[in-house]
């Protein structure tokens, strides 16, 4: 099959768009999904500078390559950064992968050691895999706000595709978990000027384009999941559901983000909030007297030191 735009070899037929595309083309139709995205939520890239999480799998790889390129042509700036989870081999892989994927793109990219910065790994937040899993996104989010603060960054680009974001709002719906739907965009604009804004510049992106991209393109990542990931999740299931209407209907995930897009605000009116306060440990916006961060370091650690030391010093390391 050859490319629509040219007589090279496709590597990918897009079905909702009925568009065999080349390697060059592909990595061109990514740089347009990425670009409405900035365009449709009105997010000023000029002279910003924005933290790019990456965990060394696919998604984050393609999604900091487009950015990367993006950069050399738009004015801003972008630097990486990896959490190092201390989970056993498969930590080691993912840095690996990472710092690959830094010489690769030219990208300037820190890390922040968890036993380091706090004095514990992630498999010490508990021993059931759903404590585990649940700490951890409690743990990165807040990292991620660390490292974008210290350095200095306006906004945190995270690499959740369309599949990702979809998944998500249809678990959302299922449990009616309106608190959780209000934050699933693809955009969530600072808050009080304490957190950066955060985008999914792959919002408009199938996982599936995103890992012919990388394999087209030989960028390096670490194709193992996390062990503690369980694909007997709501959301893995939901996952697996809107990929088989997406096999039947093409398009059909595109449509649903866009239409949750449109009925956003509505359910922010549904949900009620208690009032937004600072955290007294570390000052850091929180619903309540000590946020969830700091209470898992000093359940964890027995008390809330490592947190202020953290603060304190600067833990982020360049690649």
């Amino acid at each position: 099959m050859k490319c629509k735009y040219c007589n090279g070899k496709a590597v990918i037929y897009v079905r909702r768009t009925r568009t065999p595309l080349c390697p060059s083309h592909l990595e061109e139709y990514l740089i347009k999904n990425v670009v409405k995205v900035f365009k449709h939520y009105r997010i000023d890239l000029s002279n910003k500078k924005i933290l790019i999480a990456l965990s060394g799998g696919k998604d984050s790889s393609t999604m900091a390559s487009l950015m990367k390129k993006l950069s050399e042509v738009e004015d801003f700036e972008v630097v990486g950064l990896y959490i190092d989870l201390g989970i056993p081999k498969y930590s080691d892989y993912s840095l690996k992968a990472v710092e690959k994927l830094s010489r690769s793109l030219d990208l300037e990219v820190r890390t922040i050691n968890l036993r380091e910065a706090l004095g514990f790994n992630i498999s010490d937040t508990g021993f059931k895999r759903r404590t585990i899993c649940s700490a951890c996104g409690i743990i990165k989010r807040y990292l991620m706000n660390y490292a974008a603060l210290v350095d200095g960054c306006q906004i945190i680009a995270t690499g959740h595709t369309l599949d990702d974001i979809t998944a998500y709002i249809l678990k959302s719906y299922i449990t009616q978990d309106l608190k959780s739907l209000v934050k699933l965009g693809v955009y969530n604009p600072p808050l009080n000027k304490l957190i950066p804004g955060k985008v999914k510049p792959l919002g408009y992106v199938s996982e599936k384009e995103s890992l012919v991209y990388v394999l087209s393109s030989n960028y390096p990542f670490y194709h193992e999941e996390c062990p503690y990931v369980s694909h007997e999740t709501i959301e893995f299931q939901a996952k697996r559901f809107l990929n088989m209407v997406e096999a039947k209907h093409p398009g059909i995930k595109l449509y649903m983000l866009r239409e949750y897009e449109k009925n956003r605000q509505l359910y922010e009116k549904l949900v009620e909030y208690p009032p937004l306060r600072r955290c007294k440990i570390c000052g850091m916006p929180s619903q309540r007297e000590v946020c969830s961060f700091c209470s898992i370091v000093k359940r964890i650690t027995g008390s809330y030191d490592s947190v202020l030391k953290m603060w304190e010093n600067n833990f982020l390391r360049i690649i």
